[in-house]
């Protein structure tokens, strides 16, 4: 099945900073990855090929928690991988590549912001 799917690279570096900051650093960067996470299922709706629009409504979305810092926005329909990878009589529809493009540098602001927020937290600590 074909998906998208961010993960927090780093992660025993990360995992380290988070035990400094403790809980609430890793709650507001839960809750900002959840955000960018509903943009990237709009995105990835809206980039998807359209016949009769089954494929864009089976989108769903997998929410980061603070214990997994993860995102993943998934198509459900069965045909999904084959429109995305292409077929021998199909060309390739690529949908999820175009969203994760589309979307890189608004992710790199956000790990930024982010970033900045937690050591403003640490900082009042």
């Amino acid at each position: 099945m074909a998906n998208l799917t961010i993960k927090v690279a780093n992660g025993k570096a990360i995992k380290k900073a988070f035990d400094l900051v403790g809980f609430k650093g890793k709650d507001l960067a839960s809750k900002e990855l959840n955000k960018f996470g509903l943009k990237m299922k709009s995105t990835s709706m809206r980039n998807s090929p359209f016949d009769t629009g089954r494929m864009r409504r089976s989108h769903e979305i997998q929410l980061s928690t603070a214990r997994k810092l993860s995102i993943s926005v998934i198509p459900r329909a069965e045909y999904s991988f084959f429109v995305h990878e292409g077929t021998r009589s199909q060309k390739a529809q690529p949908w999820l590549d175009d969203t994760a493009r589309e979307l890189d540098g608004e992710f790199t602001r956000l790990a930024n912001d982010v970033g900045n927020k937690i050591l403003n937290v640490f900082a009042r600590a």
